[in-house]
């Protein structure tokens, strides 16, 4: 699987969280993982809840339609994005190659 993949109105993602950053981003990592940084700590599920939440802004979707898929516990997770709008301009160019 590649860091990226659109199927339908459902677009995967492959990343690599970084927890506790000084400001939220998301940029490609590799051709397997992109790097999503957030704010919040990783302490009781925060750091996933914000992770949903920044990227339901960021894909124009609703916090319930984004969903981890694999990695819950994990700095490598795989997300699910159902319905989006729209797609971060980093991911847009990654998804052009």
């Amino acid at each position: 699987m590649s860091a990226v993949e659109i199927k339908g109105p459902v677009i995967t993602l492959k990343a690599v969280i970084t927890p506790k950053a000084s400001r939220d981003s998301v940029i490609p990592f590799t051709e397997e993982e992109i790097k999503i940084t957030v704010t919040a700590p990783p302490v009781d599920g925060k750091a996933n809840q914000y992770l949903q939440k920044y990227l339901s802004k960021a894909f124009g979707t609703s916090k319930g339609k984004v969903q981890i898929i694999r990695g819950e516990c994990s700095h490598h997770k795989v997300i699910e994005i159902r319905d989006f709008s729209k797609v971060p301009a980093p991911l847009a160019a990654l998804l052009k190659n």
